[in-house]
């Protein structure tokens, strides 16, 4: 069994946290090299983009 997406999946997931939000993420969708200092600093962004709150609009 085999599943195929004609998609490309970082469009994907713009599409679904919207531009707000994908503006957070570090680097450009995968092409990326963070020390640990840098990966500290980035995390609360991170963490952000990635979360789901009702306080906030979804875009």
């Amino acid at each position: 069994m085999s599943v195929q997406s004609k998609e490309w999946a970082v469009a994907a997931l713009f599409h679904a946290i919207g531009p707000v939000r994908a503006a957070l993420l570090p680097g450009w969708c995968g092409n990326f090299l963070l020390s640990s200092a840098e990966v500290r600093a980035t995390l609360p962004d991170v963490e952000r983009a990635q979360s789901v709150s009702t306080d906030r609009p979804v875009y």
